[in-house]
């Protein structure tokens, strides 16, 4: 494998297409925003494992590592991968998430929370508010080339909800 390619060194980088673009182009801002989203969430899936071994619990490892094999799907999407499975995969992930939050969120009035009761508390903030910056870079992206499927906005705002109600679940 060659890590060293130089080919970046003039600020451009290539596409899933292999079309090369500026580092500064959206897509570029927005899969780099979303790789940060992808490693907290990394933390968050060893943070969590020492207290939940349960594997239907959504703070199981596997619950991460699935939500990080999602946000790559996203990524190639977003670099113009067309595979209309990854699609379709982010559609059946928002229905899984949606379906979590309205068990946890039944009967709750909203209320903001102060992060930073623990650790993992934070971690969560900090990764919710990361997917927030996530979908405004896409919209953004969107407003501006309109070739992307809905289910990639939507998908981005059901995860930040979903973080959301991680955070109410672990204090009710």
């Amino acid at each position: 494998m060659i890590v060293t390619t130089k080919k970046g060194d003039g600020g451009k980088t290539s596409l899933y297409d292999g079309s090369r673009v500026d580092k500064t182009d959206l897509r570029i801002e927005l899969n780099g925003e979303l790789d940060a989203c992808n490693a907290l969430l990394g933390l968050c899936k060893v943070m969590c494992s020492e207290n939940h071994p349960e594997v239907s619990s959504p703070f199981h490892p596997k619950a991460f590592e699935t939500i990080q094999r999602e946000l790559m799907d996203l990524m190639a999407l977003i670099a113009r991968d067309n595979d209309k499975t990854k699609e379709q995969t982010l559609q059946q992930a928002v229905e899984r998430m949606e379906a979590y939050i309205n068990k946890v969120a039944k009967g709750k009035a909203f209320e903001f929370m102060l992060p930073g009761r623990d650790k993992t508390d934070a971690l969560l903030h900090i990764v919710r508010t990361k997917v927030r910056t996530c979908e405004r870079r896409l919209v953004a992206l969107m407003a501006a080339d309109d070739g992307y499927a809905p289910v990639l906005r939507i998908y981005l705002n059901r995860l930040s909800d979903y973080l959301f109600c991680m955070i109410l679940d672990r204090w009710k």
